[in-house]
């Protein structure tokens, strides 16, 4: 089985390179600078397949806008650099639409909010030593998590299950005791999203995929 998928492997890599060299023959075999030798085309295509793969770009994205920007060949070190730039531009561009997405869902972000948290934090661990604090911090994100979790399994954010039913399994298997307890403070709070002392609206619930981590 081991050998099959080497020779698979090995398979793909040369199918990918002849990929590329087809790629750059096509635009830049007319080029001042195209290579002299089957050994420096051979390279070239072994860059743009690298660029490629590491910066999640498309090889025929890559080589399009290198020959629109020049009329060289590019060289390995080109290739390269026009792949990380569009990387980032990329990345950019999904960063912006998954801002836009979430204002429009959630609104406007709440600025006070880590001052909020970090204000109760700091009071929560005034005079502890650095155990103490740890132990306060678990106990701390264990409440939140199950609180959380009765929000959007048994309160008014019930609706997207699939992450929240498995960490409220998860808490009646591993924390049956604390989830009574923090249940019967929940209902004492009216049910909300947040533990009280906290004063923040509630979180989006995340992406349904099936298992996660949770504090154990």
């Amino acid at each position: 089985m081991k050998k099959i998928d080497e020779n698979d492997q090995a398979e793909q890599i040369l199918n990918e390179q002849a990929e590329a060299c087809r790629l750059l023959l096509r635009n830049f075999c007319t080029c001042a600078n195209w290579p002299k030798d089957r050994d420096g085309m051979v390279g070239l295509a072994e860059n743009l397949v690298k660029a490629s793969t590491r910066c999640g770009i498309a090889m025929q994205a890559i080589v399009d806008l290198c020959r629109d920007s020049s009329a060289l060949c590019p060289t390995a070190h080109d290739i390269h650099r026009v792949a990380s730039e569009m990387k980032v531009r990329m990345d950019e561009a999904k960063r912006q639409n998954q801002e836009a997405q979430w204002r429009k869902q959630f609104g406007k972000a709440d600025p006070e909010f880590s001052r909020r948290i970090v204000k109760q934090a700091a009071a929560n661990v005034k005079g502890m030593t650095a155990k103490q604090r740890t132990e306060a911090d678990l106990k701390d994100c264990l409440r939140r998590a199950i609180w959380n979790t009765l929000y959007y399994v048994e309160g008014k954010g019930a609706g997207d299950e699939g992450f929240w039913r498995h960490a409220y399994d998860h808490h009646k298997a591993e924390h049956p005791t604390e989830l009574e307890q923090i249940r019967a403070e929940w209902l004492a709070a009216g049910g909300t999203a947040e533990p009280p002392e906290y004063g923040i609206e509630p979180e989006p619930p995340p992406v349904s995929s099936g298992a996660s981590n949770f504090v154990n």
